[in-house]
């Protein structure tokens, strides 16, 4: 049977495996990225619906505008058509060195740390998006497509960035919404931590559950 226990694995985190000040085990240079690049990180399955070509799309028509920007795709499958096409668009556009395929990861905390903002570039609704509650918990800005979860879990303008819509034009202009705050990345990443402390831990989800389920009564 389930457990609350195992609820809170679900929709909360441990801030103790998702610690900012604990080094991962990454390197950017383990992945060809510039130390010097803005890397934004997609950490969801290669499919269609999680949005991976379309941020290709917006980053590709952003141009020199956006030339320090590199995406960070880690997920799988690598070996669909959707994952074939995604790399075709990015050689064919001028992309490739700057979109970099990890395929399945484990160790996903240190795949976090390397990222300048954790994005969640689904584009139906998402329902809660535990990606999104990661990165925040590692202090990273969260850039998110506004629709389902993501829209009241990420705070617009203080602890991330709202997609407005699933098309390429949101997309370019939430891109444009990023590059215009990198002064303020690192501020942003402590609103996120905070917020994430405040209201995702799985201590916090415990809570939650408990409440709902004896309507806020005391023991």
């Amino acid at each position: 049977s389930t457990t609350l226990a195992d609820m809170a694995s679900r929709l909360g985190i441990d801030p103790a495996e998702y610690d900012p000040a604990v080094p991962g085990g990454v390197r950017r240079a383990d992945l060809g990225i510039p130390e010097n690049a803005i890397v934004l990180g997609v950490f969801a399955r290669m499919v269609a619906e999680k949005g991976q070509r379309r941020l290709a799309e917006a980053l590709g028509d952003l141009g020199d505008e956006a030339a320090r920007i590199h995406l960070l795709l880690c997920g799988g499958p690598l070996d669909s058509a959707y994952a074939a096409e995604l790399k075709s668009f990015v050689q064919d556009h001028g992309l490739t060195g700057r979109v970099h395929f990890t395929g399945p990861i484990s160790d996903v905390a240190s795949y976090y740390k390397i990222c300048d903002v954790v994005v969640n570039s689904r584009l139906d609704p998402e329902p809660f998006g535990l990606s999104v509650i990661e990165g925040m918990m590692l202090g990273k800005p969260v850039l998110a497509h506004k629709a389902g979860g993501p829209g009241e879990t990420v705070i617009d303008g203080q602890t991330g960035w709202h997609i407005q819509g699933p098309d390429k034009a949101a997309f370019v202009a939430a891109l444009r919404r990023v590059l215009a705050d990198l002064p303020r990345l690192a501020e942003i990443g402590q609103a996120a931590r905070a917020h994430a402390l405040a209201n995702f831990t799985s201590d916090r989800t415990v809570g939650r559950i408990v409440d709902i389920i004896t309507g806020g009564r005391k023991a």
